[in-house]
């Protein structure tokens, strides 16, 4: 279960869009909600440093703690705030760290120049700094975040104990709505040789050898499957997906953004493979799975741990980095 929720705040409304959200999961869970907005330096001059203060107070007193009053009024959860100084990011990491808060919520708009965002940067950056959970919420055309909870939680999955650092924080998010977890596995297939002609290469697959990385994909996510099933009685179905064959590479990222698609999933677990967010945002599974599907997201983080016993039982030989 979450116990502290963190909400970061920059005195606009998108960043707010993730407010409500954020305090129905501080109820279900019981969870203490932080709504936490830093007046960071402008790096301009002294002057604009001033105005910036003076604007953050005024939204701290005019909006950020109403709000918390309502909501521990109408929802009855207990609600911190906190204006922090200095830089965004090292500010908020530092109060997450304080705080212990085991889950972010933060608000994006995804397919419209998210990245350029403050929410994007800020995202970014803070993944580098945090080993906390982040949660970014779709925000829809009328400006308020896809509304929860989520029913469909798909978590792709490589055969690594780091891809499965996903799967506790996916649990705990799938008890609020008894979600359904889907468990998926990518498959690149096994290429033969390229066949070059006018228009370009082909690449010819062998199809035994990636049949066989079908089958132990299989074995792998009905093991963990029934892991997890018998931990706690919770549905959990799984789905092994063959990439399409384009030389040189298969496009793991875009095959996943598909399933997330096709099975009506609202809500994709991954993890990072390291602090580093930057290789998970730009160009990866994240970053595709945000411009192109409307489901929000949720990061965590890879431990650098042993292959798990049930991976091992049935680790691809062949995996789909995410």
């Amino acid at each position: 279960m979450f116990e502290r929720i963190m909400v970061p705040l920059n005195g606009l409304a998108s960043a707010e869009a993730a407010v409500a959200p954020a305090a129905t999961m501080a109820r279900t869970h019981g969870a203490e909600l932080h709504l936490v907005l830093v007046d960071g330096p402008s790096r301009l001059d002294p002057m604009s440093d001033e105005f910036l203060r003076i604007d953050c107070e005024a939204y701290r007193d005019q909006q950020m703690q109403p709000t918390a009053a309502n909501l521990r009024r109408d929802l009855g959860i207990a609600v911190t705030t906190a204006m922090l100084t200095g830089s965004v990011v090292d500010a908020l990491a530092n109060y997450a760290s304080s705080v212990r808060a085991d889950l972010i919520v933060m608000a994006t708009h995804g397919r419209v120049g998210w990245r350029r965002a403050w929410v994007g940067s800020v995202a970014d950056e803070l993944m580098h700094e945090v080993t906390v959970p982040l949660l970014l919420l779709r925000i829809g055309n009328e400006g308020a975040p896809v509304p929860g909870p989520f029913r469909r939680i798909l978590i792709p999955l490589d055969g690594s104990a780091a891809a499965e650092g996903a799967l506790d924080a996916a649990r705990t998010v799938a008890r609020l709505g008894r979600s359904t977890l889907i468990l998926a596995h990518v498959v690149t297939p096994i290429p033969a040789a390229v066949e070059m002609s006018a228009t370009g290469g082909t690449m010819l697959v062998d199809a035994e050898a990636t049949q066989r990385l079908v089958a132990e994909a299989h074995r792998y996510l009905d093991g963990l499957a029934d892991s997890l099933r018998s931990r706690e009685p919770m549905p959990v179905e799984t789905q092994v997906e063959l990439a399409p064959v384009i030389t040189p590479v298969s496009p793991v990222a875009g095959t996943i953004a598909s399933l997330a698609r096709h099975l009506r999933a609202d809500l994709v677990a991954l993890t990072t493979h390291d602090r580093g967010a930057s290789r998970l945002f730009v160009g990866s599974v994240a970053d595709k799975v945000l411009h192109d599907t409307h489901c929000a997201l949720l990061i965590c983080h890879g431990q650098a741990a042993p292959t798990s016993p049930v991976a091992m039982q049935a680790r691809p030989a062949q995996t789909a980095r995410c």
